[in-house]
């Protein structure tokens, strides 16, 4: 989990990092297994072999496992004061400088900080603004920031509050900060906007008039509310609660639906219920009535720091200046040449007028990118340039050493599309069958060096993942697809929800529930198909290791989260994204299909605003910061969508990027793959 895919940790690792996430036996153990060093019992008739790295008198006596599964001390929960839990006594905290936690793969290879990177960790007095381009080690920064708060200017870990945009990013921050700060003492709140609100709620349920066993609503929940009160087909009440949360949120104004609304937050409120947006809009409305609570909690959160910034939007940021006013010590780090979350009411000027809303504010830029090679920079700038919303845009590649050049291909059509990607996967990753090197597809000289893992295919919308799909499967290439939709929308996560709600257990796994919600269900009948619910259950078996026994924990992860979250980066096959549910993440190899007009950037048969072009080309900016070595941007010449098939034209975008960095090989003639007999010799 700390580490990355199990084949990465096998094989190529540096061992210095492994020392550093798990220990030195765990080292000598893996440079035991890549040099052959082993102990092997041989099996016999109806007993399999055994294969140890370890001699019994090694390790008689010595901790192997616990120290790597060690489950963590309960802490006793405090007793509100006021009507907001009081900070707890932190343990006496280390003087010594903050300790380095292993760099992700791209970052500096040393673990140590860079000079801008430094220069952000230790401004801490007063608002501050990191410009954080891609690469740059954003996340490191940050947790960096709140252990040197922590440790070395002794701040309570539980006065400290990160805030970013899925839980996802929330379990990473939890996870470095862990590595960083000192075993066994306290760790600061990091929760999403949504989870903040959640949070204050249920602390504050009755100040909120809310029951004190309030949940949140399911979509199955929302929409039969919706149904019941105005006789409304599902494909209308979808509709309606759309509509009534555009309205609810600032977004639009309508004032015929205000009727609707007041029944419907009635109806929530007779079943005990909050919907997504109540989750912002309550604890917001209850702060701006209760200035005594308002004031407890910024009491209690005097260091607040809000990750991915650029994504803000008007309720989120309302909420953040309540608890971070003026002169309060508020870190936002962000790129807004990454804001690509405008349909979901995200408003990058929040970020550009964050100077004006924080006069005092200090802003630091970081420029050096860990991630990807000068050829990836350097498109990348050209591609943002003519739509850059940071003056004076400045990424510098790191990385030493050659890099390879940008394919750029044409397909005949988006099956063509698909099948060239296979291909060219297969040839990057040695050949995934006896098929491919009998084809003649792959050679013996084709480099194996790479994994599934290693590899995501990004395209803009759902509607282009068929092909894709179909093209995998053909191959035999394992792959797992996610977009950034919310997990609980989805048919068979909405009756495992059904299955959870009003179950009380403690003390079992939430793995072994969810597997036996599958085994029930399916016996029963009338929910989705033993193919709907697998497909749900593998989707959702990473949030529920993670969540451990904790129910409730792991039915909030579904309500609050989106399909990403249950992104698993251990799973050693391809990653199918779209470029929205990719942000964050990064590959050695991407393939970015569709970069044609009409699919990137994106329009419903029409041009387009010039803002939605402007944000389309910061997604475009996105996908290709994803590549730390290889990309590949691929182009159809006609393409059928929505029915219709038409001729295609390359991507605006495609035109920014200078032709020395590119390559571009001719339009191949590739047949699909068909089952064959082998040649016996």
């Amino acid at each position: 989990g700390k580490l990355g895919p199990e084949i990465d940790i096998l094989e190529r690792l540096p061992l210095e990092d492994v020392e550093r996430a798990g220990g030195g036996l765990l080292r000598e153990a893996l440079s035991r297994l890549r040099e052959g060093r082993v102990y092997r019992e041989s099996g016999y008739d109806g007993e399999y072999g055994v294969i140890r790295l370890f001699a019994p008198e090694e390790i008689r006596g010595r901790s192997v496992v616990a120290p790597l599964f060690a489950m963590e001390e309960a802490v006793p929960s405090a007793v509100p004061v006021d009507g907001v839990p009081p900070s707890r006594p932190s343990p006496p905290r280390p003087s010594s400088p903050v300790p380095s936690c292993p760099p992700s793969p791209g970052e500096e290879g040393d673990g140590r900080l860079d000079p801008e990177q430094r220069a952000a960790v230790e401004c801490v007095e007063g608002p501050l603004l990191i410009v954080a381009g891609p690469g740059t080690g954003k996340t490191r920064t940050l947790t960096h920031r709140i252990a040197h708060l922590i440790a070395e200017r002794g701040v309570a870990p539980e006065q400290c509050l990160a805030v970013t945009f899925s839980r996802r990013a929330a379990a990473e921050l939890e996870e470095r900060l862990a590595a960083l700060l000192p075993a066994g003492s306290l760790q600061p709140l990091v929760a999403t906007f949504h989870g903040l609100g959640l949070t204050i709620l249920r602390e504050q349920a009755e100040a909120a008039g809310l029951a004190s066993g309030f949940r949140v609503a399911t979509p199955a929940e929302r929409a039969e509310i919706v149904r019941e009160l105005f006789a409304l087909t599902p494909t209308k009440a979808e509709r309606l609660l759309e509509g009534m949360g555009e309205v609810r949120c600032g977004r639009r104004q309508e004032a015929e639906l205000a009727g609707r609304i007041s029944a419907y937050e009635a109806a929530l409120a007779e079943r005990g219920l909050v919907d997504f947006d109540d989750l912002l809009l309550k604890p917001l409305a209850l702060l701006r009535s209760r200035p005594d609570l308002a004031e407890a909690y910024r009491r209690r959160f005097p260091w607040i720091s809000v990750d991915e910034y650029q994504d803000v939007d008007p309720l989120q940021s309302a909420l953040l200046r309540i608890l971070a006013p003026p002169g309060a010590n508020l870190c936002a780090i962000g790129d807004p040449d990454q804001s690509i979350y405008g349909f979901r009411g995200a408003d990058v000027g929040i970020f550009l007028r964050f100077r004006a809303d924080y006069p005092q504010a200090r802003v630091v830029h970081l420029t050096r990118n860990y991630r990807s090679t000068r050829t990836l920079v350097e498109a990348a700038c050209q591609a943002i340039r003519p739509g850059t919303l940071v003056p004076g845009r400045r990424l510098v590649a790191v990385r030493d050493g050659m890099s390879e050049r940008i394919v750029l291909q044409r397909a005949a059509s988006e099956r063509a599309e698909a099948e060239l990607m296979v291909h060219t996967l297969e040839r990057l990753v040695g050949g995934t069958s006896y098929f491919s090197f009998d084809s003649g597809r792959v050679g013996a000289g084709d480099s194996p060096h790479l994994s599934f893992a290693d590899v995501a295919v990004l395209y803009r919308t759902e509607a282009q993942t068929p092909p894709l799909i179909e093209a995998l499967g053909r191959a035999g290439i394992p792959f797992q697809k996610r977009s950034h939709r919310p997990l609980a929308e989805q048919a068979g996560v909405k009756a495992l929800l059904a299955y959870f709600q009003g179950k009380k257990v403690t003390g079992e796994r939430v793995e072994a529930l969810l597997d036996r919600a599958v085994e029930e269900l399916s016996v029963e009948g009338g929910a989705p198909g033993p193919s709907s619910l697998l497909a749900a259950a593998d989707l959702l078996r990473p949030l529920a290791i993670r969540a451990g026994t904790d129910l409730e924990g792991f039915l909030a992860g579904i309500a609050l989260g989106g399909e990403v979250d249950a992104w698993d980066p251990r799973a050693e096959g391809v990653s199918l994204l779209t470029l929205h549910a990719a942000k964050g993440l990064e590959f050695p190899v991407v393939f970015l299909v569709g970069c044609e007009e009409g699919i990137l950037p994106f329009s419903f048969g029409s041009a387009g605003s010039e803002a939605d072009v402007a944000e389309e080309r910061r997604l475009f900016f996105v996908g290709i910061t994803r590549a730390r070595s290889r990309l590949f941007l691929f182009h159809s010449r006609r393409r059928t969508l929505r029915g219709e098939t038409a001729e295609a034209q390359p991507s605006r975008f495609l035109a920014d990027i200078e032709e020395a960095l590119l390559d571009r090989p001719d339009e191949p003639v590739l047949a699909p793959r068909r089952p064959e007999q082998l040649r016996l010799l």
